[in-house]
């Protein structure tokens, strides 16, 4: 099919390569493979990343058919307005290139210079209750509408996809389907529900709870990635005045799937967690592995945990947490790692973790849940019951759950490492959920039967 022939999509991503970052993977994934279900995607994403990694071998990836277009952003922060004026560029990446050390907190580590921390403090809740309203890329909506109407007048797109988080890509979709194009607004996140989503002012916790009800009322569609997500928004909101919801997970790409399976070591079985330790999740897992660690010493059999992410949010979290539990020869930080790196280290390990706790995070479905239902791996999962994540893996028959006394976990543990659980046809079937070829299908088709419905 010519390029001619593909229906012209915008996509609107905050969050776009070269970032690094998982937010940035459903919209990448979608683009890079939407031509072959015939769509052109236009990308109109922000033309600086201030706050994650980047990973300059992506970009590449995309066929000739995308179009990414990067409208203006300057950060609401004192670094946007100083690197705007041509200072320094104090962004994370390129701190990180210059081999800093510190991790950096999300917005404006520019003040770490000169300011103490009652200023600091001052100047954050000034940012998060009256400037960066409803979040930080406000600045970024009108110059992305801008775009957005140039890909209209110069490819013809009748249709626009968002993915948010931020609040401010919903925005951009409520503009764009006041102009007349079909809209169908994704969210990664369980919208107005999850308060470390949620400002803890009131004011502008409203104002983003009308941005989502503005957004589910008004979009032709909604594209979740968690099935309880549209409980969520059903309970918020309206039941009558919700537009369709559909649950379509992020896949992983098949292209980044290694080829084969390393045979593993029973003397020296290794555990991998990947991405950032959430600062809430329950910190009790360590004592676990402490204990199963011991035991296994016994037989002459040593574990080991990766822990694979960004070393800069990772170590200063974990770091504590692994001493008192005497792990420090037993835990080794891997940096952020491109995600073929990742899959081949995913594979190679006995197992993978999911340890949130018991009592947090049950309506999440984890970036990392996804990769590892995708790459078919044994996971042990300390999750509440029930919970999204629980009953995902249950399906995809690769949950070791942490539940019951001690002993009963440790149990649960060791045979986690001693093989596969035998999996049912459907379960394998289940798994293909999580592959980038059936997201992009599930939401081509989507995308399809929205445009044949009269814009309104």
């Amino acid at each position: 099919m010519s390029t001619a022939q593909l229906e012209p999509i915008i996509i609107v991503a905050a969050h776009f390569a070269p970032e690094s970052h998982a937010a940035m993977f459903r919209a990448f994934k979608l683009a890079k493979y939407l031509p072959a279900f015939g769509f052109r995607p236009i990308v109109v994403t922000t033309d600086r990343n201030y706050v994650y990694l980047e990973d300059h071998s992506l970009l590449p990836q995309l066929p000739p058919e995308v179009v990414v277009i990067r409208a203006r952003y300057v950060e609401p922060t004192l670094r946007g307005l100083r690197m705007l004026a041509g200072g320094e560029a104090r962004t994370t990446q390129s701190l990180s290139a210059a081999q800093a050390t510190e991790a950096l907190p999300a917005a404006a580590p520019v003040l770490q210079r000169g300011l103490g921390a009652l200023s600091h403090r001052a100047y954050q809740r000034l940012l998060d209750d009256w400037v960066q309203v409803p979040d930080r890329y406000n600045t970024w909506v009108g110059p992305a509408i801008e775009a957005c109407e140039r890909a209209v007048a110069d490819y013809g797109a009748r249709i626009i996809w968002t993915t948010s988080q931020p609040f401010s890509c919903n925005t951009i979709g409520l503009g764009m389907k006041q102009r007349g194009l079909h809209w169908i607004a994704d969210f990664r996140d369980p919208l107005p529900y999850g308060r470390k989503f949620m400002s803890d002012n009131p004011r502008v916790a409203r104002l983003q709870t009308d941005n989502v009800r503005d957004t589910v009322y008004g979009a032709d569609a909604i594209t979740v990635i968690s099935s309880i997500h549209p409980l969520i928004l059903q309970d918020a909101f309206d039941p009558a005045r919700l537009r369709p919801a559909h649950h379509i997970p992020t896949g992983i790409d098949e292209a980044y799937l290694p080829s084969e399976r390393p045979s593993r070591d029973p003397a020296n079985p290794v555990v991998v967690y990947a991405g950032e330790f959430i600062a809430d999740y329950a910190n009790d897992f360590f004592d676990l592995f402490a204990e199963v660690a011991k035991e296994l010493s016994t037989e002459g059999r040593h574990l080991t945990m990766k822990v694979v992410g960004s070393k800069r949010i990772n170590l200063p979290r974990l770091s504590g947490i692994i001493a008192s539990c005497g792990l420090e020869e037993r835990v080794f930080f891997v940096d952020h790692l491109p995600q073929p790196e990742l899959y081949r280290l995913l594979v190679a390990a006995d197992a993978a973790l999911l340890f949130p706790g018991q009592n947090s995070h049950w309506w999440n479905s984890f970036a990392k849940l996804n990769d590892y239902i995708g790459l078919g791996l044994q996971v042990i999962a300390d999750v509440p019951n029930p919970s999204e994540a629980r009953k995902e893996l249950a399906q995809a028959g690769l949950g070791h759950f942490l539940d019951g006394t001690k002993d009963e976990r440790i149990a649960t543990f060791r045979k986690a490492l001693d093989g596969d659980l035998p999996a049912t046809p459907q379960q394998v079937a289940y798994r293909s959920r999580y592959l980038s070829g059936r997201q992009v299908g599930d939401l081509a088709r989507l995308f399809r039967s929205v445009l044949k419905a009269p814009a309104n």
